[in-house]
């Protein structure tokens, strides 16, 4: 397939965070799908090896691109992606430790280019369905990715702890608008006091330490405007302080991968410049070098013009006196 196929234009703009655009262009993912391929945040990160027939039934397994991204299904009974524990639902992020992947499609080409060979899936299982050892469950997850605020209206929701954990959100408001996030312990009146978070922007991204276990509320805030609604996206998960520090890692590494790919990138770029500004020094030396000798004829041409010159006019002087 050429390189300007839909489905690799979408990669294009998926690996490079363009995810407005690509959702202009028809993919099917959100925003969230896209931090959780991109970071693994929120999931279960598993290595599966699976073997490709040629036969029928290839590897064993389904995949549908009904969530936009490479989504598991229709697992074959008995087979060897049964067998290595892949799951309906997982997500696949790389084949072979090879570029993230995205889109379905992608997946589908890796997958098919390697039918018949054994094959290395790095699968994200959301914390939601996995068989997570921590003692925070899949209920320690809200979400959301098209909340609508009503002018003057607060969405609550509570969360409860019986351990010291952190808290991570995330939050933005379509078109750039301002919505409040707030999170504070569950004690009756709501107040400003002794608020762990209390943001008012179009969007944030942070986390906050919850040393007391208890009840906690967490408001998104529409109450101050009067006459517009604002659709909302949120995501408040918890974690223990490994899990956070994991994540954290995770997030850095590829935060750095991203950057060394685009190093790369530019420094491949530089290199062709490079190569490109030394051919044309070549040239431009060949050409001084060409004109150099010609200077240098020139000059000597002239010295015996002037001694020519010199005579000419000497011969003529005796010949007029």
């Amino acid at each position: 397939m050429g390189s300007n196929s839909p489905h690799e234009l979408l990669e294009r703009m998926l690996r490079a965070g363009s995810v407005p655009l690509a959702v202009e262009q028809g993919w099917k993912g959100s925003r969230k799908l896209h931090s959780l391929i991109a970071s693994g945040e929120g999931s279960e990160q598993l290595s599966i090896r699976v073997l490709g027939g040629r036969a029928r039934g290839g590897f064993g397994f389904g995949l549908t691109d009904e969530r936009g991204v490479p989504t598991v299904q229709d697992i074959q009974r008995g087979g060897l992606a049964a067998a290595a524990g892949l799951r309906p639902g997982d997500i696949v992020r790389r084949v072979n430790g090879g570029e993230l992947l995205f889109t379905c499609e992608s997946a589908v080409q890796a997958l098919r280019a390697l039918s018949g060979t054994e094959v290395t899936l790095s699968v994200l299982r959301p914390l939601e369905d996995a068989a997570s050892s921590s003692s925070l469950k899949s209920a320690c997850r809200w979400s959301n990715d098209a909340l609508l605020l009503n002018a003057g209206e607060q969405h609550h929701f509570n969360l409860s702890t019986h351990e010291p954990v952190v808290l991570r959100y995330e939050f933005s408001a379509q078109s750039q608008l301002t919505i409040g996030f707030k999170v504070g312990l569950k004690d009756g009146e709501e107040s400003n006091d002794g608020l762990l978070v209390c943001a008012r922007s179009s969007g944030e991204r942070g986390h906050v330490p919850l040393h007391q276990p208890g009840n906690y509320a967490v408001v998104l805030d529409n109450s101050f405007s009067y006459l517009r609604s604002k659709r909302v996206a949120y995501a408040v998960s918890l974690h223990s302080e490994a899990e956070h520090e994991q994540i954290n890692r995770r997030e850095r590494s590829a935060i750095l991968q991203r950057e060394m790919a685009r190093r790369q990138q530019q420094s491949a770029a530089l290199l062709d410049h490079i190569n490109e500004m030394g051919q044309r020094l070549s040239i431009l030396k060949e050409k001084v070098e060409r004109l150099e000798s010609r200077i240098s004829s020139c000059k000597v041409e002239k010295q015996e013009n002037d001694k020519r010159l010199a005579e000419v006019h000497t011969e003529l002087k005796m010949l007029t006196s």
